[in-house]
């Protein structure tokens, strides 16, 4: 069947918007080494290419302002690359009657009443939906403006420090239960906490900037310590496992399975500029021999025995999405750390089902 117009262009459109949102997001004054950024301007001015041909349908056909979204970018740019220029004249040129300390003034008062704005609204109105949505507009700025990162990121600091401060004992209550459940002396469930739950908001954004958000601010740190758990253990998983008939060897040797391929598919490719359509692909291989008709699937034999390979590679991917916009594809002893993997009790789930 032919694709039809409308639904070619709804296609075009969708993909439009989500490029305006990686230009938007973009963080293009991180410090990488050189041909990282040169990796990372090729991506952007594909971007560009994709929109300058987008815009033959552009005046007739899209319900969008092409240019706007380009001038959008390009004002981030423009303002942060002014203000850095007028910093170093400022320095450098003081044998130079010229004024610019009014200026600058000017651009920072402009910046830092719009942050103190958003910090009033959030502390006013102190819901975990609100403050994530501030949160979310002042780490874009600060992605943006380099000039003015560490101190609007300290501003973040403290306004998740405040939000802390004003759960009072709720929070203190939380605290100490996570730190208990690393000790395993507790079955309570940090995952249905306060914390978790402004972490959850942040997650689903839209966009990378949630995620950033989560990776860059220590605020959210001792959530990743609940992958260190002794809970989230192959052993503590099948020692309090329920039902009949299980096999626990049969599902630990499954798991065991699952889990060195897992590791090594992220080892393999946990990296900046990640390329994981192999990947993609490894999986469709996977699953060839699957039968499906109508609502029914035959899971024979042999693709029984896959599962485990099936799994790691889908989790892999899983995991692997979810660091390819963030530092966490950046080398680091401890990345592992702070890399969203799934729980023991989620994978073993899984298996029993076969």
């Amino acid at each position: 069947n032919l694709t039809s117009y409308s639904s070619m262009l709804e296609s075009i459109l969708k993909n439009i918007q989500e490029i305006r949102n990686a230009l938007i997001h973009e963080d293009i004054y991180e410090k990488t080494l050189t041909h990282r950024n040169d990796e990372r301007y090729k991506k952007l001015n594909e971007k560009f290419l994709i929109f300058n041909k987008a815009k033959v349908l552009n005046n007739s056909h899209l319900n969008i302002d092409l240019n706007k979204i380009e001038q959008e970018y390009n004002d981030y740019i423009e303002l942060d690359r002014c203000y850095l220029n007028l910093i170093s004249f400022r320095q450098e040129m003081a044998a130079v009657k010229c004024e610019v300390n009014e200026t600058i003034d000017k651009i920072e008062k402009i910046i830092f009443e719009k942050i103190k704005m958003w910090i009033h609204s959030a502390r006013g109105h102190l819901t975990r939906e609100n403050l994530a949505s501030i949160l979310i507009n002042m780490k874009r700025l600060s992605l943006h403006m380099s000039s003015f990162k560490s101190k609007i990121d300290q501003q973040i600091d403290e306004l998740l420090n405040y939000y802390e401060s004003k759960m009072g004992r709720t929070m203190f209550i939380i605290r100490e239960l996570i730190r208990l459940l690393i000790q395993d002396t507790s079955g309570i469930d940090p995952r249905k906490d306060i914390i978790q739950e402004l972490y959850r908001l942040l997650e689903n954004y839209p966009t990378n900037i949630g995620l950033i958000i989560i990776f860059q601010h220590p605020y959210f740190s001792l959530l990743f310590k609940i992958k260190k758990f002794p809970r989230n253990s192959i052993e503590y998983v099948l020692t309090h496992i329920q039902g009949d008939f299980i096999d626990t060897r049969q599902l630990e040797k499954r798991y065991n399975e699952f889990n060195e391929i897992y590791h090594d598919l992220i080892q393999q490719n946990l990296k900046p500029n990640m390329k994981l359509d192999q990947l993609i692909t490894s999986i469709k291989l996977i699953t060839r021999n699957i039968k499906q008709e109508s609502n029914k699937i035959e899971w024979n034999a042999y693709v029984r025995s896959k599962v485990p390979k099936l799994v790691a590679y889908t989790f892999a991917l899983w995991t692997l999405k979810k660091a390819e916009h963030s530092r966490e594809a950046e080398d680091s002893d401890n990345r592992n750390n702070y890399l969203f993997q799934p729980y023991v009790a989620e994978v073993i789930s899984i298996f029993r089902m076969f």
